[in-house]
């Protein structure tokens, strides 16, 4: 079996390195709330591990065997760094990693998967289009910090937000370099975004519209403002992250955004109760 000796793509190698810094970002934020919690963050070969709570969909491994062979020893340090702390986690596994790895995860219980495409964009290329719907979008503040937060989970979560997700906006609100985006209609909060700079590139974090305000235009004016954003910054790289053929997809590619390739994202099925 043939393995990938590195990443030729120095686009790929761009998305990869601000993937690395969302995690140390994630992590620091993560132990300036919750100092017990650290370490948060671990390095593991060519990857991270970071520790975001039992059942927060940010803690997980990304980037192991990239360029390098799939150990077993390195599953083995995953495990003892969530030791006592998590019982499950998301292993992401891309098409750049040894293909070795993939057999490895799912022979240690993770099995339920999930495909994502990593979509990126040329920012000095973009122009921002004409405003579509109504929606106003705006940097959030200190004074608007808890209406983000409160807007993202309903978005995503309906009125009855899972316990394991209640701090997802305190991690995000509290990460260095990343910014966080309101939609309103007519003054009311209906949407919300975020975005992370880091050398040149942004990552544009997911958007959650409330029920009441979908199929308004709420999630194109937050990704065009966020885009527009990034490009005042300086960053010349945009990246983002949706379900392949969702609506988001359709979105993003309505702006200019391409594949740049799918990734596995997996995690242990839960224990069956009899």
């Amino acid at each position: 079996m043939a393995h990938n000796v590195g990443v030729p793509d120095p686009t790929v190698d761009r998305i990869f390195a601000l993937g690395s810094e969302i995690y140390r970002a994630t992590a620091a934020a993560v132990e300036s709330l919750w100092p017990d919690r650290a370490p948060a963050h671990a390095p593991i070969g060519t990857g991270s591990a970071v520790f975001c709570g039992d059942g927060s969909p940010l803690t997980q491994v990304a980037r192991l065997a990239v360029g390098s062979r799939a150990h077993e020893k390195e599953l083995d340090a995953v495990e003892e760094f969530f030791a006592g702390r998590a019982k499950d986690w998301e292993y992401v596994v891309t098409p750049y990693s040894d293909p070795d790895l993939l057999a490895m995860v799912v022979r240690r219980g993770w099995t339920n998967v999930q495909y994502e495409n990593v979509l990126t964009l040329d920012l000095d290329a973009w122009e921002r289009p004409a405003p579509v719907g109504e929606a106003t979008v705006s940097v959030v503040g200190d004074s608007d910090c808890d209406v983000w937060k409160d807007v993202a989970l309903r978005g995503f979560f309906g009125d009855d937000v899972p316990p394991e997700m209640a701090e997802l906006g305190d991690v995000i609100a509290a990460s260095v370099g990343t910014v966080a985006f309101l939609a309103r209609f007519d003054g009311v909060p209906a949407a919300a975004a975020t975005l992370f700079l880091a050398d040149g590139s942004v990552y544009l974090g997911g958007a959650a519209t409330l029920a009441p305000f979908r199929n308004r235009g709420a999630q194109s004016s937050l990704l065009a403002a966020r885009m527009a954003y990034a490009k005042e910054h300086f960053c010349s790289l945009a990246v983002c992250e949706c379900l392949p053929g969702s609506q988001s997809q359709r979105n993003q590619a309505r702006a200019g955004f391409t594949v740049a390739y799918t990734k596995i994202v997996l995690t242990r099925p839960p224990a069956r109760v009899d």
